[in-house]
């Protein structure tokens, strides 16, 4: 396996783990990958599970977001959008539904994609007031015909 699939790979188990050991602790800071890293991971199948597709992914995601907030311009060229696109479309196929944190994912992507009715059709049907705050942050995003990064709390 090659260097940057060893780092998902081993990110992934990382995460899963309950307890860190001392030794990771005191490990020295890595190099964190970069927009193209993920996409090359994609790329060679370093993503054996739907859920380590779903991370890279949601990385790939947070990634242009964060070019947002840093006030950078989010696509280096049109094809840079088009990738995200994509992304963004794949991303919302992994996500379940029926997970009211992932249901929410998938209204804030349609938003980003410019799809405001969908986000607002999704939305409806999130009824949870432990959510409310977050809903109608989108809501009104949607209803301004804001595709960019917000930031909800």
């Amino acid at each position: 396996m090659n260097e940057i699939g060893s780092f998902f790979h081993e990110n992934f188990i990382k995460r899963r783990r309950s307890k860190i050991s001392p030794d990771w602790l005191n490990a020295d800071s890595a190099k964190f990958p970069e927009i193209e890293d993920y996409f090359k991971a994609l790329n060679e199948g370093v993503a054996l599970y739907k859920e380590q597709e779903l991370y890279i992914r949601k990385q790939i995601w947070w990634a242009y977001n964060d070019r947002i907030r840093e006030g950078k311009n989010p696509f280096v060229d049109a094809n840079d959008e088009i990738r995200w696109r994509e992304n963004c479309v794949k991303l919302m196929s992994l996500l379940d539904f029926n997970n009211i944190n992932q249901r929410l994912m998938i209204a804030e992507l349609k938003r980003n994609l410019g799809d405001f009715e969908g986000s607002l059709e999704i939305l409806q049907t999130i009824n949870d007031p432990r959510f409310e705050v977050m809903k109608n942050k989108i809501i009104q995003e949607c209803e301004k015909q804001n595709k960019r990064v917000i930031k909800i709390i």
